[in-house]
């Protein structure tokens, strides 16, 4: 079994948020970065799915090159491989575009399989 566990990085919780000059986002210099949390959770059930069923655990993040540290991080907690779609600024793509899944992508996802999907989050199982 494959499991697919989108992940993406957000500003640690305890980073102090400051507007940019430009007025349009954040200054993004001094922050450190996380995994987010709900995503950090479906990593975990992916995990867990593994454990009970085998197969592999896929991680895919979208975002800038410092979301390689997320990657590593979710590989470190036990995901067996990852995708990263580099892409430094995803602010420019319309919410909609940004969130479609990339192609080639399973078409319909198990509804037993995915048991940790929120609106960031989406934990998809297919038999290998």
């Amino acid at each position: 079994m494959k499991i697919i566990v989108c992940i993406k990085q957000v500003p640690a919780r305890d980073s102090q948020l400051r507007v940019a000059s430009s007025g349009a986002w954040i200054q993004e210099a001094d922050l450190s970065y996380e995994i987010n949390e709900p995503d950090a959770y479906a990593l975990e059930e992916g995990l867990q799915l593994k454990e009970k069923h085998g197969g592999e655990v896929v991680v895919l993040c979208a975002g800038p090159a410092r979301a390689a540290q997320t990657i590593r991080e979710a590989l470190a907690k036990g995901a067996d491989r990852a995708i990263h779609i580099e892409e430094e600024d995803l602010g420019a793509f319309d919410p909609l575009g940004a969130a479609r899944p990339p192609r080639p992508w399973p078409r319909k996802a198990p509804t037993s399989s995915s048991p940790a999907c929120n609106p960031t989050t989406w934990v998809t199982a297919k038999p290998a």
